[in-house]
């Protein structure tokens, strides 16, 4: 899986997903690049961009996946691939409801599952498994004292190809 292939899959999710439906007139949907190197930066250019006229809330926000390479010791080279989304929503304007700050994350959580099981159910139609044992989730909050939300981890499934196969056709 490269870049662009998992931001489509959440990004379809979010526009198909009642309570978001994403689209270039609603913003629920969002990337966040996080890059270690040379020193630990996020990028929410796309959000920055888009948030005085189109961002609306629940927002769903795609973390940048990471990647590592494994080997079984022979020449059986995998690429395990983890990402992360955040489901944010605003809580009321006081801040000191905390039924309804529950009632927020709860609504988080919800979304943020069915956007999983729509990746899962992805998968399967491939006949690929998104271990749900990968799986976690925690609470994030408050971001500017009005946004509370979840965000899960998770581990893409492996396809059965080399990634760091050698392909003397790409040298001269």
């Amino acid at each position: 899986m490269r870049h662009l292939d998992y931001t489509t899959l959440f990004r379809t999710a979010a526009e198909k997903h009642v309570d978001l439906r994403h689209s270039a007139t609603e913003m629920h949907f969002g990337r966040l690049v996080l890059s270690g190197w040379p020193i630990t930066q996020l990028d929410i250019g796309e959000l920055l961009n888009a948030q005085k006229t189109k961002i609306r809330l629940p927002i769903l926000l795609l973390e940048s996946y990471d990647a590592r390479y494994v080997t079984n010791g022979a020449d059986n080279i995998r690429k395990q691939t983890k990402g992360a989304l955040i489901v944010l929503d605003k809580v009321a304007a006081t801040g000191k409801d905390y039924d309804d700050r529950d009632r927020v994350l709860d609504r988080c959580e919800q979304i943020g599952e069915d956007v999983l099981s729509y990746a899962i159910e992805h998968y399967r139609k491939l006949k690929l498994k998104l271990d749900v044992n990968t799986i976690s989730s925690e609470k994030v909050g408050p971001i500017n004292a009005e946004l509370w939300g979840v965000r899960f981890d998770f581990q893409l499934p492996e396809v059965a190809t080399n990634p760091l196969a050698y392909q003397a056709a790409k040298f001269i």
